[in-house]
């Protein structure tokens, strides 16, 4: 019983992360420096919860390595696919010269 409840917590996680990351993209069109800001905000946890796990000295360091980005991989690709002035726009807001 535990596993199905574990299962059913890590689709309805993965589940609003994917809808806050939608919202972020979608934001972010209108408001450049929003795909800037969650980008940072992206590396920050990312490297947080590999020091953390690090600090544990756990063994699930190594399979944290290769299953945590893989959602983020995957959600990150078709958001950027789906919205192909998204490029443009992150290198611009990066770079200081969006408007």
């Amino acid at each position: 019983m535990n596993v199905i409840g574990y299962t059913i917590l890590h689709y309805a996680v993965f589940i609003l992360v994917g809808i806050i990351a939608a919202i972020l993209v979608h934001t972010g069109e209108r408001i450049p420096a929003v795909l800037a800001g969650s980008l940072i905000l992206f590396v920050a946890i990312e490297l947080g919860f590999y020091g953390f796990v690090a600090l544990l000295g756990r063994p699930c360091w190594a399979t944290s390595r290769v299953s945590d980005p893989r959602p983020a991989v995957l959600m990150g690709t078709y958001l950027w696919r789906a919205h192909p002035a998204l490029r443009q726009r992150l290198v611009s807001v990066l770079k200081g010269t969006s408007d």
